[in-house]
């Protein structure tokens, strides 16, 4: 598989003590952040890696070059049967020269399989990566409500005009 052979350099770990790591987390996150084209989320700090770190239920798969650098890292939060694929932090040069976000999906898949969850959210964002891994898209839903009714009017006209996206068509990976 490409994937692993252009990232083949990268070595794994699966840490659950990442604290020491919350700045080079903020760093890779920021960069991210300011490419993003489907949406912006929050900016998250070193403060908020480090309080990740200490909840018992979290824990990250970071990509180490061989000098030691992280090339990127993915945060995980156990919630049984589901294991949630929270954020993840690179740059683009490594996601183009070293596949470190597709290897880092790869990672993620493995350690949920290994863990034996029944299910993997893998975020409702960059669709087409996830796809290729053989990712099925789920539709989204809300639940509206606003107290003033003439909004609560307006919400269920946009609602109904919205209709569901069209899911892009299903690919067959593993054959």
């Amino acid at each position: 598989m490409q994937i692993l052979r252009a990232s083949g350099h990268l070595r794994v770990e699966q840490t659950s003590d990442f604290s020491t790591l919350a700045g080079e987390f903020s760093r890779l996150w920021l960069l991210v952040y300011e490419r993003a084209t489907e949406t912006r989320r929050e900016l998250l700090t070193e403060p908020y890696f480090v309080a990740m770190a200490n909840l018992s239920d979290t824990f990250a798969i970071v990509l180490h070059r061989p000098d030691g650098t992280v090339a990127a890292f993915g945060l995980l939060l156990e919630d049984r049967p589901w294991l949630h694929f929270l954020q993840c932090g690179f740059s683009a040069e490594a996601g183009r020269a070293e596949s470190a976000y597709l290897r880092l999906l790869i990672e993620v898949i493995r350690a949920g399989i290994k863990a034996d969850f029944r299910w993997l959210n893998l975020g409702c964002t960059t669709l087409a990566p996830k796809l290729k891994l053989g990712a099925v898209p789920i539709p989204l839903s809300a639940w509206l409500h606003h107290q003033n009714p003439l909004l609560n009017a307006g919400l269920r006209i946009v609602a109904r005009r919205s209709g569901a996206a069209a899911l892009p068509a299903s690919m067959r990976v593993f054959t």
